[in-house]
């Protein structure tokens, strides 16, 4: 858990992963959430992700946005099954009060799909034919 945003190169750990399981195996993924209505007010307000500013872990070093996450995780085989957000209430209990009433208020206009503080992904390995590597 938590691992994907402090490697510096997310596709070799997929292509390794993808490598170990097998045809149907599930990896699950999470990641620090910057598509929450909080995340989105914060970068909006100050030009700082949440998570990886001062603030947060400094070892996390690649922040993971969910489109080009999803076709990082497509190239290296994996289908998306299904994404959420944690906790499953959209709460995030490390950001201010002020700022926790503001994202309430702002998520029904952003149509946010996911909720939370944290992105999951499930995504299952599928066989497939990686024109970038030796078959």
């Amino acid at each position: 858990m938590e691992v994907i945003e402090h490697l510096e190169n997310p596709g070799l750990f997929l292509a390794e992963l993808a490598r170990l399981l097998r045809p149907g195996g599930i990896g699950l993924f999470t990641t620090p959430k910057l598509h929450s209505a909080q995340a989105k007010l914060l970068f909006g307000l100050s030009d700082r992700l949440n998570q990886f500013d001062s603030k947060g872990d400094l070892t996390h070093i690649m922040p993971i946005v969910l489109f080009p996450y999803t076709r990082l995780l497509n190239r290296h085989c994996f289908s998306v099954l299904k994404s959420w957000g944690f906790p499953l209430d959209g709460s995030s209990p490390t950001s201010r009060p002020a700022m926790r009433l503001a994202a309430r208020m702002l998520t029904p206009l952003l149509r946010l799909r996911i909720q939370g503080g944290q992105s999951v992904l499930a995504g299952a390995i599928r066989e497939c034919y990686k024109f970038w590597t030796k078959a």
